[in-house]
């Protein structure tokens, strides 16, 4: 049981200990990591200003044995006689910077085609499927897939091929050849065979081979080989016009069970306010054979008045291809279904059922949660390892003013914790990169985004205006975002945890903030925290030693003879310290120099060695900076007017009387893969300073304007460090 302690202040034998139960150390949230622009935040500094591409229809994929590398694919270049390759993007540091590869070669015998869908998922084993809708001059369509060992090499994507032409992913299905849309794919292990992954591939069949209804769904499936051989596909369900089926997959990855789900119109048709419902349908045996409820073909799990495709959804982008997704809890099965409705006043909402599968296959389906009203459009749901609930959505939210006159969006993401009650944030406010052209078929984002989860870190793609994110002119961009639950508390003081010590702050520091220690917490004398800490093993405090709030350790309080607790003294508690992300920066050969006394301006870009000489002026233009080392010599001034991130790949000094200069706080963010780094004395740092692999000091007098964190955090005498409410974003 933890030993806990109530606020205290007096000496040490006055103490009483009270035996209580261990509080909550914090609720349960969610914190945003990062939101990036795959074309602003690129190896090339130069793609913003030269990439024009829509990158409309996003997907990615997460390696499952390194979840630090993904790969997003959109409308981002195609093969189409002129262009070479197709594009893909690629992170190898959980979506903190992008590569741009033209590596998706033309799949064989498939000459005069270009590439339109794209869709892909990870297995196990480093091998990557993919999936590419192919289109002619006469939109006709086929499907293609690949497997793929390397992403960012052309020579790795693996086709089927036989006598010169590829195996086309529909070719069993002869009546559907030249007439198929939206495919889409997942891998998932089989039902029976638990270490083998099998490929699904879902698609519109429009030239409804059954002659029942409207467009076929189908269902194509490889069974754990590459390259990948499409024996089975099965419908598993019919559509009606004048909509697009929008059919999509979910899978269970603990039982290898798959879930296809589509929309139906059932009255209205053709009309702004179509009756859609919403069907679903299972296989548990490999895609083999598909029912619910007794039904070959699926049941409806939902219906709702969906204003689709037109009028277009924020005047700029027609709902042509469906507005629904799916996602099972991987801890029960449980399927979460997310799909568009109207509210009282006929604007877009987006809904949520939670439905569970009993064992003999039949249905419950739970009642509706309304997500988002007020025209909320093209959703994703995904639930990660802990049960926790997300669900993306796009919101219009009215027309900037004249002469402009831009629909204006933001994206968003609401998190249940509790299958009840969605905490909403937003994740990026932008106008649409266009006005209405007059086209009913406009459509700056596309059908659908793509959502996935790595643990219990939600990964994500959407499109947005790259301007939202330092871009000069208009174009969509295809953006990550990235959510995970936070287990630690906030902190601005990190030290992840030495040999002997986290953190360890000398006399007569004061620390404005929250300040979290692995191994040992140490406060020196006359020493202040305005904050809470804790600390994954022991705490000392010297003579005099504060802190304004809690304290919490998994170790044991040990102190001279006066200390104060204004909070709560909790010991042998169970502590979760955070994590510093390390990641690999890309340099160059090109150096950066600024002569002393010197006035010198560096633009954003990969560079070799910045040196800047003392007393030098260096202004550090808004936007990302990657050099080989970065030395700051005595009196250095460096001037910041935007938000700015220096990542530096080796050697990082900032010397005595360094000062940063800045029009508002907390614009600076260094990281630096350095194992030791010294601030200087008498200085100011204004902003965040992340050195996952440093023994990190602060000297003397310095003034630090912001945050910092380390493997070791130690800061000598009379240093003081505001956060002005300011946290790690970790």
């Amino acid at each position: 049981m933890p030993f806990i302690r109530p606020a205290v202040r007096m000496a040490a034998f006055l103490a009483t200990p009270l035996f209580l139960a261990a509080p909550s150390l914090h609720a349960q949230t969610y914190r945003t990591v990062r939101v990036v622009d795959t074309v602003v935040s690129n190896t090339d500094p130069n793609l913003k200003n030269t990439d024009a591409w829509g990158d409309e229809e996003t997907s990615l994929a997460i390696n499952p044995s390194n979840p630090n590398e993904i790969v997003a694919v959109g409308f981002a270049q195609s093969f189409d006689g002129s262009n070479g390759n197709g594009a893909l993007f690629r992170s190898t540091d959980s979506g903190a910077t992008w590569t741009k590869s033209l590596s998706i070669p033309q799949p064989p015998g498939t000459t005069g085609f270009s590439l339109a869908d794209q869709s892909l998922d990870w297995g196990r084993n480093n091998r990557l499927s993919m999936t590419f809708l192919l289109e002619n001059s006469s939109f006709e369509t086929n499907i293609a897939s690949a497997v793929v060992t390397n992403p960012a090499s052309a020579s790795s994507f693996i086709y089927n091929v036989a006598g010169g032409n590829v195996q086309l992913t529909n070719h069993l299905v002869t009546g559907s050849l030249l007439d198929v849309d939206q495919p889409w794919l997942l891998v998932n292990r089989d039902t029976s065979l638990a270490g083998q992954d099998n490929t699904y591939v879902a698609y519109d069949d429009f030239s409804n081979s059954d002659g029942v209804d409207g467009p076929d769904m189908r269902v194509a499936v490889s069974y754990g080989v590459t390259p990948l051989n499409f024996t089975v596909d099965v419908q598993v369900g019919n559509s009606t016009g004048p909509i697009n089926p929008g059919l999509r997959l979910a899978k269970d990855p603990t039982t290898g069970i798959l879930y296809a789900l589509w929309q139906r119109c059932t009255a209205n048709c053709g009309t702004s306010t179509q009756v859609i419902s919403y069907m679903l349908n299972r296989s548990v045996d490999g895609g083999h054979t598909w029912a619910l409820n007794g039904s070959s073909l699926g049941i409806a799990v939902a219906t709702g008045t969906s204003v689709q495709p037109t009028p277009k959804f924020g005047t700029v982008n027609a709902l042509l291809g469906g507005v629904l997704h799916a996602a099972v809890d991987p801890r029960n099965g449980a399927v979460y279904y997310v799909y568009g409705t109207a509210d009282s006043s006929g604007r877009r909402s987006v809904a949520l059922r939670r439905i569970t599968v009993n064992g003999t296959g039949n249905a419950s389906i739970g009642n509706e949660t309304v997500i988002a009203g007020g025209e909320a459009a093209i959703p994703q749901v995904a639930v990660d390892t802990s049960g926790t609930v997300g669900v993306f959505y796009y919101r219009f939210d009215g027309t900037s003013p004249a002469p402009a006159n831009r629909p204006l969006f933001s994206t968003h993401f609401a998190v249940s914790v509790n299958q009840g009650a969605f905490v909403d944030r937003t994740l990026a406010s932008f106008q649409a990169p266009e006005t209405d052209n007059g086209n009913s078929r406009q459509r700056v984002f596309g059908d659908y985004m793509n959502l996935k989860v790595a643990g219990t870190c939600f990964k994500g793609v959407f499109n947005a205006n790259g301007t939202a994110f330092g871009r000069t002119t208009d174009n969509d961009d295809p953006v990550y975002y990235e959510i995970c639950q936070d287990l630690a508390p906030p902190t601005c003081v990190l030290g992840t945890g030495g040999v002997t010590v986290g953190v360890d702050l000398a006399d007569r520091t004061v620390i404005n903030g929250p300040v979290a220690a692995g191994t040992f917490l140490q406060l020196g004398s006359h020493g202040t925290i305005n904050g809470n800490a804790v600390a994954s093993g022991n705490a000392f405090f010297r003579e005099s030693a504060t802190i304004n709030g809690n304290l919490t350790l998994s170790g044991a309080f040990q102190h001279q003879t006066v200390w104060t607790v204004n909070g709560t003294l909790t010991e042998h508690a169970t502590v979760t310290i955070p994590t510093l992300t390390t990641h690999t920066v890309a340099t160059n050969g090109t150096p950066v120099t600024v002569n002393g006394g010197a006035s010198g301006t560096v633009t954003p870009g990969t560079y070799g060695a910045l040196t800047a000489y003392a007393s030098a002026r260096v202004t550090l233009q808004p936007g990302t900076y990657n050099f080989s080392s970065f030395d700051l010599e005595p009196g250095v001034t460096l001037i910041v007017t935007g938000a700015t991130t220096v990542n530096v790949a080796g050697s990082t000094i900032w010397s005595d009387r360094v000062v940063v200069q800045t029009s508002a706080s907390h614009l600076l963010t260094l990281y630096t893969n350095a194992t030791s780094l010294r601030v200087g004395t008498d200085g100011i740092f204004d902003g965040f300073l992340l050195a996952p692999n440093a023994g990190l000091s602060v000297s003397s007098r310095t003034q630090f304007r912001g945050c910092l964190g380390g493997k070791t955090v130690v800061f000598e005498p009379d240093v003081t460090l505001t956060s002005a409410g300011a946290t790690l974003s970790l």
